[in-house]
């Protein structure tokens, strides 16, 4: 079985080639490519759930304080942040520690700080969705979607880290 064929995009515990039994750990070029293809299809999830908000969900009558529509709003911006900041904040905390195991290499903390700032950007978009429900002001809403879309369309993942080196190739 080619190792091209037998790639499975998935969560950490899932990526995994498996070829006759034996485990054999993605490649850089593999890592990087799974993450174009998530950034595609999180994008792709942004603009399913843009024509969901505004086709099908119709605001609730009851509007919420604006206290609640700023903190709501704010939760949202800072996972933004964290999705630019906090995988740069987390390599450096969990390498030692990480180093230790054998199941994890550095392309795997790659892929997976890199899967996290998607995740991030996304529940940003999530956030405008659930302000949408709620019925706050549709320019909060508006805002919050097209923070979540730039962040999705700016970020750039980097180039993941060769097996003998470290985290320090995140974007």
């Amino acid at each position: 079985m080619n190792d091209h064929k037998a790639f499975v995009l998935g969560s950490l515990a899932t990526i995994r080639i498996q070829e006759r039994g034996a485990q054999v750990e993605p490649t850089a070029a593999q890592a990087q490519r799974s993450v174009k293809i998530l950034k595609i299809v999180f994008i792709v999830s942004f603009v399913l759930l843009i024509e969901v908000t505004f086709r099908f969900l119709h605001p609730s009558s009851a509007h919420p304080s604006p206290a609640m529509e700023m903190a709501i709003s704010m939760v949202a911006l800072s996972s933004v942040a964290l999705g630019f900041l906090a995988p740069k904040f987390l390599t450096h905390g969990v390498q030692d520690v990480t180093k230790k195991t054998a199941q994890s290499t550095p392309v795997k903390r790659w892929l997976t700080s890199c899967i996290l700032s998607l995740a991030l950007f996304e529940s940003c978009i999530l956030f405008a969705l659930v302000l949408r429900v709620i019925g706050a002001r549709t320019w909060i809403v508006e805002l919050l979607d097209a923070v979540g879309l730039i962040a999705l369309l700016v970020w750039n993942p980097g180039t993941p880290p060769s097996e003998d080196s470290g985290m320090n190739s995140q974007g």
